[in-house]
């Protein structure tokens, strides 16, 4: 079972992922926003955040900028509707760059996003001890 951050906006988002994520058997949390996330993870160690790109003050892009170096920074799944002044190909480009494990665009389909979090949290079982 792992402890997965959900991390957007949109309460309605945020309650859907939260019951599939619970579905699936895993602990989950809840931020609406770049800046409650990173006090939820300063506090309580994450495994994997859900991570909406576009919010009102911090967005997910610095968001990650910030806690990249963290001793305890999660795994990231990138969630984006994309935006008005940015189209989705735009987005999807400048999340490739970042330390993001996947992206997903809404809306999200279920099965899309068991596969999505199965893989993350499967690989990072698969990784060596340091």
């Amino acid at each position: 079972m792992a402890h997965i951050l959900v991390v957007d906006d949109d309460a309605q988002v945020r309650v859907m992922l939260s019951r599939f994520i619970k579905k699936m058997g895993h602990d989950v949390a809840l931020a609406e926003n770049g800046k409650e996330a990173m006090q939820y993870i300063a506090a309580q160690k994450v495994d994997l955040m859900l991570l909406d790109i576009f919010m009102p003050g911090q967005d997910g892009f610095e968001t990650i900028l910030r806690i990249l170096d963290w001793a305890d920074c999660p795994k990231i799944i990138a969630i984006t509707g994309g935006s008005v002044k940015m189209g989705h190909d735009f987005v999807l480009s400048i999340s490739r760059k970042l330390p993001i494990e996947d992206i997903l665009l809404k809306p999200i389909s279920f099965e899309i996003l068991y596969v999505a979090i199965e893989k993350v949290l499967t690989a990072g079982l698969a990784a060596p001890d340091s």
